[in-house]
């Protein structure tokens, strides 16, 4: 064997240990890897509750993407987010139910309150006063669970982006007012 390819394998060997040490430290013993939690603080919370709660944004884009394509329509949106949502949160039957409907009422709600604001018959601080009290209503629909909690702190984006569209899940529109309301 040359020198060159002596050399390549020894780095390869390198890399290769180092990779595995480095995922032994970072990962700790096999028993310590299958429990380990996140961080947030949910007693309970899985990785496989959090890729899935990731894997439940991605589907409400992807529905997003079929919306903006006019694939679907908006009702079959908000029907196939409620539903989506329902499953990942685990409810089936009269829980599912309940949900759908309180998601759908609080939907309708928000998006009127945001209709009248624009119209002017009603300003931004009532548009946010319906927003946190609709947002408070599909809060009540979950429960102390790992998922349920995971979901929560996002519910207010999730509304938001159910009733008014994708443009309106974010942060920054969360707290920006429509020119000429009060800041």
């Amino acid at each position: 064997m040359s020198g060159r390819r002596r050399l390549g394998s020894a780095l390869a060997a390198a890399t290769i240990g180092t990779v595995t040490a480095l995922a032994v430290l970072r990962t700790g013993p096999a028993e310590e890897a299958s429990s380990w939690h996140p961080e947030p603080g949910i007693p309970g919370l899985s990785m496989k509750d959090v890729r899935e709660h990731e894997y439940l944004w991605s589907g409400i884009r992807d529905l997003e993407g079929l919306r903006r394509k006019g694939t679907i329509d908006v009702g079959e949106y908000r029907y196939k987010v409620i539903e989506l949502s329902a499953a990942y949160l685990g409810l089936e039957g009269e829980e599912a139910r309940v949900f759908a409907e309180a998601a759908s009422e609080a939907a309708r709600s928000v998006r009127e309150a945001y209709l009248q604001m624009r119209r002017g018959d009603g300003g931004y601080a009532a548009f946010r006063s319906e927003m946190d009290a609709a947002e408070r209503r599909v809060r009540a629909q979950l429960r102390r669970e790992p998922r349920h909690e995971l979901f929560a702190p996002g519910c207010g984006k999730w509304l938001r982006r159910l009733a008014l569209g994708p443009r309106f899940g974010g942060a920054a529109a969360l707290n920006r007012a429509p020119a000429g309301a009060p800041g």
